[in-house]
């Protein structure tokens, strides 16, 4: 239920930014906003929010990336190291392991940094896939 609440206001609420800004925005710009849904949360955080809300928008949003990029990359140096480093080859030291595992995260960055640098502008429908009742024939049925 939960989910569906917050799933229902944030949907809606980037439908109906474009109502608030059509005043203070040309047509060509709110046109450009109906193709890329990702900017307009931002730009009404940008337009309508005081100095120092925008600042800690801005500051929340890059601390709560941040932290959960770091948790994911580690997460995942780990899946990496016992799932894959492991099975393929159980014989590998400890320390190489332990060695695998410091460095893997920071490759992961890497890839993350090189797709961050060409963004594909999918966002709102992952995040709506992600929500998405799942169907009976994703759950075997």
């Amino acid at each position: 239920m939960a989910v569906a609440i917050y799933a229902a206001l944030m949907f809606s609420l980037g439908a109906f930014c474009h109502p608030i800004l059509d005043p203070e925005l040309p047509a060509d710009q709110v046109l450009a906003l109906l193709k890329d849904v990702d900017k307009v949360i931002p730009l009404v955080v940008m337009k309508l929010a005081p100095p120092g809300v925008k600042r800690v928008d801005t500051s929340s949003r890059r601390a709560a990336s941040m932290s959960t990029l770091a948790v994911t990359f580690v997460a995942l140096s780990a899946a990496f190291v016992r799932d894959i480093i492991q099975s393929v080859k159980p014989s590998v030291e400890g320390v190489k392991l332990v060695a695998i595992a410091r460095i893997a995260p920071a490759i992961f960055a890497l890839i993350a940094l090189a797709l961050a640098a060409n963004p594909v502008g999918i966002i709102v429908e992952m995040v709506g896939a992600a929500f998405a009742p799942s169907s009976p024939a994703s759950l075997g049925q």
